[in-house]
């Protein structure tokens, strides 16, 4: 090959490397969490990326979404179809195992309308949602039923620590 050749193509070919490893280092796209189950059950195994309570089940519910999305560093959208979400599992821990449900990553949550998305912390004597870090926007839901705590300060609906 001629060397004026060389010296032309010599710059495409840095540039067509580099090019592919600016993509490559992107940030993974958001995900979307479709909640189908009401139950209220934890992730599997959380920070793979994929919600559900066992592994290849496909029961993705509230819990185990926000869990995922919780885990992720890019922002995450949850959707929940109408239904009530009760609030089952007893215990207080920030890690969103049980009691509320902890956020801790940046998140939208978004139901059907607030007449058709209920999400209820009734049973368990304890807040609905625990934002402890991100940007959470919640839209189309009723929250009810949940209890302050007066060791936090309150926040019986939300309890809001990432301000």
């Amino acid at each position: 090959m001629p060397r004026r050749w060389i010296a032309m193509l010599l710059p495409w070919l840095v540039l067509v490397p580099l090019g592919l490893a600016g993509r490559a280092t992107q940030a993974a796209p958001d995900s979307v969490f479709a909640v189908n189950s009401d139950a209220d059950v934890n992730d599997a195994v959380v920070s793979d990326g994929v919600c559900e309570t066992g592994p290849g089940n496909g029961i993705c519910t509230l819990r185990a979404a926000i869990q995922e999305a919780s885990d992720s560093p890019n922002p995450d959208t949850i959707t929940v179809p109408a239904g009530t979400y009760a609030l089952e599992r007893v215990g207080y821990d920030n890690s969103g195992v049980n009691g509320d449900l902890d956020v801790t990553g940046p998140v939208t949550i978004t139901g059907t309308g607030p007449d058709s998305t209920i999400i209820d912390a009734g049973a368990i004597s304890d807040r609905v949602f625990h934002i402890l870090e991100g940007s959470v926007t919640i839209a189309g839901v009723t929250i009810r039923n949940g209890a302050a705590d007066n060791i936090m300060g309150g926040g019986g609906g939300i309890l809001n620590m990432a301000r």
